[in-house]
């Protein structure tokens, strides 16, 4: 079997590798460096750290450091976010994503921190390309579109 790289990117058959799902093509270019089989645990657990942060975030933005520490752990014991940990599929990314992009638009404080929103831009970007189809996006676009607007009309009401 070759190396994870060369599967996805040398037989990609005119495909560029910007179309391939961001996690496929994070792990792959972790493999340049080590075992395919690492490469794929490394990266999504990855994504299982990312989103444990985030939930941190979410938590102590909301409502203190305790409710951080209390989502992070609620989310650390749900079996299936360690179970999605451990296969590639686009699910934990797009859940991971999902939740980082509400933590990031809550650090934006009503869209005054400009550099804030440029990352949100970018991770959202992301997440369109991390899932399989339309329905991961879907979902995806569901559970942002709330605290957007939230975000969004806070950042209004305090600008007038």
């Amino acid at each position: 079997m070759g190396s994870l790289w060369g599967l996805l990117f040398e037989n990609n058959r005119g495909r560029h590798w910007t179309q391939l799902p961001h996690p496929v093509a994070l792990a792959a270019g972790v493999a340049r460096w080590v075992p395919n089989w690492l490469a794929v645990q490394a990266v999504f657990t990855g994504y299982l750290v990312v989103t444990l942060v985030a939930l941190h975030g979410i938590g102590a933005r909301l409502a203190g450091p305790r409710a951080g520490f209390l989502s992070a752990c609620v989310g650390a014991g749900c079996p299936g976010l360690f179970g999605y940990s451990r296969y590639l599929e686009c699910h934990l990314p797009v859940a991971c994503l999902s939740t980082l992009v509400v933590w990031l638009l809550l650090c934006t404080e009503g869209i005054k921190r400009w550099r804030w929103c440029l990352l949100v831009s970018l991770v959202t970007w992301s997440l369109t390309r991390s899932g399989e189809g339309a329905a991961e996006l879907v979902a995806a676009g569901l559970v942002l579109v709330g605290p957007a607007t939230w975000v969004a009309a806070s950042g209004l009401r305090q600008a007038l």
